[in-house]
């Protein structure tokens, strides 16, 4: 039999499966076509200049055709042939079942099927606070009044796991559903702190697509459901007039530890509303290919879809396997029909490249009608991956409520959140790993291993995310040194295995008010002790001290108030930072000088600041006088060329400015963007006709900087490429001193901000590999709790290795801390340990008294232990080992130890593997 004759065949069977009421569109259908087509109307209908295609056309009375996946159109969606699949759309009903097999027989044609309908798998209805979440934590509580009350135990051990990770506002999680109540309490704290993500490269209320992705005004989503005859690809407005989304919304990642509600399985996450569902539950399909696509273009790395139809819909397919070929993770519901064969599937969640989540009660058992309170079943089959809670599950509803609902609708946000506590930690994740680790780490019900009832299990996050490797391929952060309100403003330079760091030290317990230097010769592995360079004789709030070098030629600047006035300060070694001349005031003494920054080209040494440039092109023998026409807060040079940036201050709003050095003479300045009124911090990197402009930017007039901004030439500065938004959501505090770095078509960037609203501010790293014309992740570098902070970050790049430093606010403590990643580089302790072919699990994790591992080896091979504490000195601990076969079990007893945090190290036959350890008494 042909292709073309078991596509027919299939259609026909789908249709005459069909026993829903309205269970695909009246008056439209989908085509995928074999090649591209060019359509255009006339005389009322459709026209392709195919004839057997355009005389169905006049036959059905064709007259609107859209595509279904719209430009732009990537090269993976070409490759897929997503630019070939349209919705042919007729004024009045038509016979559907007989309009797409005709379509379907004709050889243009790859397939045609209708526009089938789904809908949302939960009901509605009830109430608050986090002790009725029992999903999150069960100890045995009853939930909403109703069932029985649940057995200890069974839930996802989300205290556990949030005490690992809680989320990231970075990872987009984009919720196929009826939209979200933006006005709930949860939801709206404020924009930047807010649930529902935010666009921010699209101008509110314009009528302008400004961000050039096919729709005007999306600032919180898109509403494909909502689609007329004006509006035919939808319209800006996500409010939810059902209240499914914003129930499963709740769930993914409500605002938590707000005093408010309840909680979200991921505390920082952004929820993209994507509106495909209706006021009656009801979707098409067409629909929600078009809102997988939207999410899958505009940042969404998980989808939710608590949705479902009984009709295998190859575009439908098409759609989720883009998503996942695009990197993102799609997790569908069950669904929650009383079928109990396995014959029957509920789409996406039938497709191979999903997530099928199945629901359990809160006894473990599979959520089916009047068992604990439940009003419907969990379907199973032999597609289902895992289990989670759906059963009585506490979550936000319409009009700022709360209520317990029911269905695999609601075990399905329970994944995603997961999942995304799992990007959070490590966001170069694929889909394929985290489906792997969700499956491999859950609790296995029901018969013994895979069953089709519960699929690997019901789920547990904490044991997920110890699958998970904080920062891979990054040492673990360093403490070089710290002092009560010491430390503060450090920046860093690389050549070669040389690391030069400059910090402040305000004084105090003993030390000398100053500036300080750090060396490292072996490339961060190993830290010299901090020596005094230059004493402050100001009381300042900062200092702002600048590095650079060139070979073993070390050049820093600073700005002091000695004399009274604020005056910009250069010193220089030329042997490596082994010894240092004197400091020399550069700037001119009748002016307010501050904020100077160094760079070296050549043998030539830049200087610029606030109100002033100078040079010296002998090594800083001798210098050039001020020139004050030219100045700026940041500074870089290449191909004998010097870019200066800055800001200025016009009517209330800043500018971002550049100018530039042409190798003759200086060019006047450039506005790259206006900045409201909130006061930017600009940063220049220069890596041959490449430079780099990259500042933090405030889009809506609130005085708080909602994101990470960037401009690029590629011809030395004489013309600039389009805005980049690089990273979006500020909190309470702005994005603070972005910083850039350079070379070899690499591009980094670190910045620092409050992402979570609960002022602990953490340090942000992204990185280009092609010249910045596409971005990688945004990898979180630290992991602070409330009321600390890590601040003022800089950035050294030198070999393909990134050296950061920043500072840490904690306990009236300041310190400098130390992290880097580079390819092959040995480094710090555990740095370039083998990848072990060997697993640790770890089993309780925190550890009360006893607990067991359990590895696969050889019997032969001898097992080594070590256990270091947080100074890194090595712990006695008994240990009983136990082996059958290639099977390995290791008691430990914690009970000799004091409580804390420690590290377990093993060697077996050449692997090596390591597992951390929060010992609790």
């Amino acid at each position: 039999m042909s292709k073309k004759s078991l596509i027919l065949m299939l259609v026909t069977i789908l249709l005459a499966r069909a026993n829903w009421e309205a269970d695909f569109a009246p008056n439209r259908f989908v085509v995928k076509f074999r090649s591209e087509i060019q359509a255009s109307v006339f005389g009322g209908i459709v026209r392709t200049g195919i004839g057997e295609i355009d005389r169905l056309n006049a036959d059905w009375g064709i007259t609107g055709i859209s595509a279904v996946f719209p430009e732009p159109v990537n090269q993976l969606a070409k490759e897929m042939g997503l630019n070939r699949v349209y919705l042919l759309t007729a004024e009045q009903p038509i016979d559907i079942q007989s309009a797409v097999r005709q379509y379907a027989s004709l050889d243009v044609v790859e397939y045609a099927e209708p526009d089938f309908c789904g809908r949302a798998l939960a009901p509605a209805p009830n109430d608050p606070n986090y002790g009725e979440q029992w999903g999150f934590k069960n100890i045995g509580q009853l939930v909403g009044g109703r069932g029985d009350p649940g057995t200890p135990g069974c839930d996802i051990d989300a205290e556990l796991a949030w005490d690992i990770e809680r989320g990231s506002r970075d990872i987009i999680i984009g919720n196929l559903d009826s939209g979200a109540d933006i006005d709930h309490e949860e939801f709206v704290t404020n924009y930047q702190a807010g649930v529902l993500w935010h666009n921010w490269a699209e101008i509110p209320a314009n009528n302008v697509d400004d961000d050039s992705n096919g729709y005007i005004d999306d600032t919180l989503g898109w509403n494909f459901e909502d689609s007329t005859q004006a509006h035919p690809n939808g319209t800006n407005n996500v409010d939810d007039n059902n209240g499914h989304g914003t129930h499963t919304t709740g769930t993914i990642a409500a605002h938590t530890n707000n005093n408010t509600g309840g909680a979200g399985t991921c505390w920082y996450g952004q929820v993209m509303a994507v509106k495909v569902i209706n006021a009656q539950g009801r979707f098409w399909y067409s629909h929600l290919c078009k809102g997988i696509y939207y999410a899958v273009n505009n940042g969404a790395r998980i989808l939710n879809m608590s949705l479902g139809g009984t009709q295998y819909s190859p575009t439908l397919e098409a759609a989720v396997n883009y998503a996942w070929n695009s990197g993102v993770l799609p997790v569908a519901a069950m669904g929650n029909d009383t079928l109990n064969d396995d014959s029957t599937k509920f789409y996406p969640a039938g497709f191979a490249n999903v997530i099928a989540v199945g629901a359990t009660a809160n006894d473990d058992e599979r959520m089916v009608k009047n068992h604990n309170g439940s009003w419907m079943y969990s379907m199973w089959g032999s597609w289902i991956d895992v289990a989670a809670p759906g059963n009585n599950i506490y979550s936000t509803v319409r009009n700022n409520g709360y209520d317990w609902w029911w269905g695999t609708s609601m075990a399905a946000p329970h994944v995603s959140g997961t999942a995304a506590l799992l990007l959070s930690r490590n966001p170069d994740l694929s889909p394929s790993e985290l489906k792997d680790i969700i499956q491999r780490t859950a609790e296995d019900l029901g018969a013994p291993g895979f069953d089709v009832y519960f699929g690997h299990g019901r789920i547990n996050a904490y044991q997920a995310l110890q699958e998970v490797e904080f920062l891979p391929g990054w040492t673990a952060e360093t403490l070089l040194v710290s002092g009560y309100e010491a430390c503060f403003e450090p920046d860093i330079a690389v050549a070669g295995e040389n690391v030069h760091l400059v910090y402040s030290d305000k004084g105090g317990g003993g030390r000398e008010r100053g500036l300080y230097y750090l060396r490292s010769t072996n490339g961060g592995r190993n830290w010299e002790r901090p020596r005094l360079l230059s004493s402050y004789q100001g009381s300042l709030s900062d200092w702002h001290p600048r590095v650079a070098v060139l070979g073993n030629r070390v050049a820093l600047v600073f700005h002091d108030s000695r004399g009274g006035y604020y005056g910009v300060y250069f010193k220089q070694s030329t042997d490596n930072g082994q010894n240092w001349g004197n400091d020399l005031l550069v700037s001119d003494s009748t002016m307010e000088s501050y904020r100077a920054d160094v760079c070296f080209a050549s043998d030539t040494i830049h200087l610029v600041w606030n109100c002033g440039y100078r040079r010296s092109t002998n090594g800083g023998a001798n210098w050039d006088t001020i020139t004050t026409g030219v100045s700026g807060q940041a500074i870089a040079a290449s191909n004998n060329r010097v870019f200066v940036a800055g800001h200025l201050s016009s009517a209330g709003s800043y500018q971002v400015v550049v100018r530039r050095y042409n190798g003759t003479s200086w060019e006047p300045l450039r506005a790259l963007d206006t900045n409201y009124t909130c006061f930017p911090n600009p940063d220049v990197a220069a890596d041959g006709n490449n430079v780099y402009v990259v500042w933090d930017e405030e889009r809506d007039n609130d005085g708080i900087s909602e994101e990470i901004a960037l401009r690029k030439s590629t011809d030395g500065g004489a013309n600039w490429g389009k805005h980049q938004h690089i990273a979006n959501v500020g909190e309470n505090y702005t994005y603070r001193n972005p910083r850039i770095a350079a070379g070899n078509n690499r591009v980094n960037l670190v910045w620092w901000g409050d992402r979570d609203k609960y002022w602990s501010c953490e340090v942000y790293y992204k990185r280009s590999t092609n010249a910045g014309l596409n971005w990688g992740n945004t990898y979180r570098l630290c992991y602070n709790g409330d009321n600390e902070m890590d601040e003022m970050p800089a950035i050294g790049f030198f070999a393909d290795t990134v050296h950061v430093v920043w500072d840490r606010v904690a306990s009236g403590t300041k310190s400098v801390y130390y992290i880097r990643k580079g390819a092959g580089q040995p480094g710090a302790v555990g740095e370039l340990l083998p990848k072990p072919e060997f697993a640790l699990r770890l089993s309780p994790n925190p550890v009360l008294g006893q607990a067991r591992m359990r590895l696969t080896l050889p019997e032969s091979e001898p097992i080594r232990l070590r256990l270091f504490d947080v100074s890194g000195r090595v712990r006695e601990c008994p240990v009983k080992i136990t082996s059958k076969g290639n099977s390995t079990e290791l008691w430990f007893d914690c009970t000799k130890i004091p409580a804390g945090v420690y590290l377990l190290e093993i060697k077996a036959g050449g692997n090596q593997a390591r597992q951390k350890i929060t010992v609790q008494h």
